[in-house]
């Protein structure tokens, strides 16, 4: 049935499993693991992955922003002074602010997605 506090007991799979790792893994880490593994629901897990997603889109879009502003200032101080330094750090911040707009623009989508399946309800209101 199950365990000391109403925990489940664990399976003939997850037994062959700790038996393999380490002692002190399996007397301290393990146990922990497989706890909080067990108390974790689906809403919880997906409330998780929400939090990491929109962590990361609330850093890297005015990342992007910032980096638009700084890109038009070295470019134009080339202009100006036509300066190689200024050339190469642009283009050096160039490849920056692609990485930034492309890891801004892929938490975006799955945040869209996101929203679609954790809060579906609240899509349909307008009905």
């Amino acid at each position: 049935m199950g365990g000391p506090g109403g925990s489940p007991e664990p399976s003939s799979q997850t037994l062959e499993c700790r038996a393999s790792l380490p002692l002190i893994v399996r007397t301290t880490v393990a146990p922990l693991l497989s706890s909080l593994i067990a108390a974790m629901s689906v809403l919880l897990l997906s409330r998780l992955q929400f939090a990491l997603t929109v962590t990361f889109h609330y850093l890297y879009p005015p990342l992007s922003i910032g980096l638009g502003l700084l890109l038009v200032a070295i470019e134009g101080l080339w202009l100006a002074t036509r300066n190689p330094l200024y050339h190469q750090m642009a283009r050096f911040w160039t490849k920056v602010f692609a990485l930034t707009f492309s890891i801004g623009v892929a938490t975006g989508i799955v945040m869209e997605f996101e929203f679609g399946t954790n809060w579906a309800t609240y899509s349909r209101g307008g009905h």
